[in-house]
């Protein structure tokens, strides 16, 4: 795969990442500077990169609109498919139940 525009995200291998059930990996910056990387269901719609995480998540208290971060959804076996992307974070609150904690999309 190529590396580059947001056009990559059409490549098929990029494709096949992005509608997979394998969570990715989401980086950002702690409180203190320090970078961290946790696990996180996401949903992709085409055009954003969905994550859901529970009220009161400790990543909640470092994470904000704006925040620089980067994502990278990855396969466990041959041949290894690897998508990373970077960019910015939009947080926001939705009101309602999404189902049970690990359920698909999130």
């Amino acid at each position: 795969m190529a590396k580059g525009g947001l056009e990559l995200l059409q490549d098929p291998v990029a494709h096949e990442l992005l509608v997979s059930r394998i969570p990715a990996r989401l980086a950002y910056v702690w409180t203190d500077g320090t970078p961290r990387v946790v696990s996180i269901w996401f949903h992709w719609d085409g055009t954003d990169l969905v994550m859901g995480t529970l009220p009161g998540a400790p990543k909640l208290k470092a994470l904000h609109t704006g925040d620089r971060v980067a994502i990278t959804i990855d396969t466990n076996d041959p041949p290894h498919h690897v998508l990373s992307i970077r960019g910015t974070a939009e947080v926001t609150e939705t009101a309602g139940d999404r189902g049970p904690v690990g359920s698909r999309p999130f």
